[in-house]
C-alpha cells in the first residue's frame, strides 16, 4: 500500500490518496494505478483530514446517547445556550446602533449647520458686492 499526494489548482486542496494496484495499459504505453481517497490535507495543521463515511462525526452523532437514539434533552440545552449566546449578542449589537445612531445625528446637525452658516455668509457677500460704492469727493 502506498500513499499518494494530488494537487488540485482549482480550489488549492491537496488531496491524499492510497493506491490499490497499477495495471500497465499496453496500447497507451503507461501505468494506471487503481486509488482510493482517504482525505485532505489541512493547510494550517499539515494534517490529513479524513473525508466521506470515515470523516467528521455529525452533530447528531455526539447528541446520541448510549442507547444509540438522539439525546433530545442534551439539544434542548445546547440550543438554549445558543440562544443566550446569540440574544447577549443582539443586545450587544443594538446598543452599538443607538450609539452610532446617535452619532450619525449630531454629524448631520453638524454638518447643515455648518452648511447654513456658509449659504448666509456666501449670500452676504454677494449681496455686499452687488451694492454698487459711488465714490464720495469732498471739495475742500
Amino acid at each position: 500500500m502506498r500513499i499518494v499526494k494530488s494537487y488540485n489548482k482549482q480550489n488549492d486542496v491537496t488531496y491524499v490518496y492510497e493506491v490499490l494496484e497499477h495495471t500497465y495499459d499496453k496500447e497507451k504505453k503507461f501505468t494506471r494505478s487503481k486509488r482510493r481517497l482517504i482525505g485532505k490535507i489541512d493547510p494550517q495543521t499539515g494534517d490529513i483530514v479524513p473525508t466521506g463515511t470515515r470523516g467528521r462525526k455529525n452533530k447528531t452523532d455526539e447528541l446520541v446517547g448510549p442507547d444509540g437514539k438522539i439525546d433530545y434533552q442534551l439539544r434542548y440545552l445546547e440550543a438554549k445556550t445558543e440562544l443566550k449566546r446569540v440574544s447577549e449578542e443582539n443586545k450587544k449589537l443594538k446598543a452599538q446602533n443607538e450609539w452610532l445612531q446617535k452619532q450619525y445625528d449630531l454629524l448631520t446637525d453638524g454638518l447643515r449647520s455648518l452648511l447654513e452658516q456658509s449659504r448666509k455668509d456666501e449670500s452676504e457677500e454677494t449681496s455686499t458686492k452687488n451694492t454698487r460704492q459711488v465714490p464720495v469727493y469732498s471739495v475742500d
